[in-house]
C-alpha cells in the first residue's frame, strides 16, 4: 500500500483536477450496481484507483485508531481498583470462552469502536470500573455505554457542575433529593441523553423557573468526570 501522504495527496490532485470533468459526467449517474460491474476497468480510471487506495487507508487508520482507543480504555482500567475475586471470575470465563464474558467485552469494543473522543474512551473505562466494584446495575453501564457513543465532551464541564450543586445540597439536606436550578443555563443535550431531567414551575408574574434535575446516569456519569 502507499503511504499515506501519497494516498492523500492523490486524492487531493484528483479531487481538484478540472480535466476530469467530463470523466465524471460518464460515470456519476450510474447504479452502485452498474459501477460495480465494470469490475476490472475500473482500475483504468484514475479517481477509481484513488478512491480504492483511500478506502483501504482509511480502513488502515479507523483500525489504528481502534487499538488506541482500547489502549486508553485499558490504562484507566489499569489504574482502578477492583476485587481480585471479581476480576478471576472474569479471567476464568474468559478462558473457558463463556458467553457472557464475551458479550460484556463485545459492547465494551462495539462501544470503543463507535465513540469518536477519545476522552469518552477514558470515561466508559471509569464507569466499567463502577459496574466492577458494584456501583451500578449492567443495564445502566450499557445505556451510559450508549449515551457516551454521542456525549459532547464540551458538555462535562454543565454536569459536573450540576453534580456538585447535587452533592452540596445532598449534603445539606441529608439523604433528600434537591432539584438543582440554573438560570440561562442549557442543558438541551444533556437532556435529550437523558443524564438531565427538567421540572418547570410557575411562579409569580407568570414567570417559569425550569429546574434541572441528574438522572441515575447523569449522576454515574459525572461522578467520573
Amino acid at each position: 500500500m502507499k503511504n499515506l501522504g501519497e494516498v492523500f495527496e492523490n486524492l487531493s490532485l484528483s479531487l481538484f483536477d478540472v480535466e476530469k470533468a467530463d470523466l465524471l459526467e460518464s460515470y456519476v449517474d450510474m447504479t452502485i450496481g452498474e459501477i460495480l460491474d465494470l469490475g476490472d476497468t475500473l482500475k483504468d480510471i484514475p479517481i477509481c484507483r484513488t478512491f480504492t487506495a483511500v478506502k483501504d487507508t482509511i480502513t488502515t487508520v479507523r483500525d489504528g485508531f481502534l487499538l488506541q482507543k482500547f489502549l486508553i480504555f485499558l490504562k484507566k482500567f489499569n489504574e482502578g481498583t477492583v476485587k481480585e475475586k471479581t476480576i478471576e471470575k472474569r479471567r476464568i470465563a474468559a478462558k473457558n470462552k463463556e458467553k457472557w464474558i464475551r458479550r460484556e467485552i463485545e459492547l465494551i469494543l462495539l462501544c470503543i469502536d463507535r465513540i469518536n473522543d477519545k476522552r469518552n474512551v477514558d470515561l466508559l473505562s471509569g464507569i466499567y470500573l463502577a459496574f466492577l466494584n458494584g456501583e451500578c446495575t449492567w443495564d445502566l453501564f450499557e445505556e451510559i455505554a450508549h449515551i457516551l457513543e454521542r456525549f459532547i465532551y464540551q458538555d462535562a464541564e454543565q454536569l459536573k457542575r450540576l453534580y456538585d450543586s447535587y452533592i452540596r445540597s445532598k449534603k445539606a439536606n441529608g439523604n433528600s433529593v434537591i432539584s438543582t436550578m440554573y438560570e440561562n443555563n442549557h442543558c438541551d443535550r444533556l437532556v435529550a441523553l437523558g443524564l438531565v431531567w427538567q421540572k418547570y414551575t410557575t411562579v409569580l408574574n407568570g414567570v417559569v423557573n425550569v429546574e434541572y434535575h441528574l438522572t441515575e446516569a447523569g449522576q454515574l456519569l459525572a461522578g467520573v468526570l
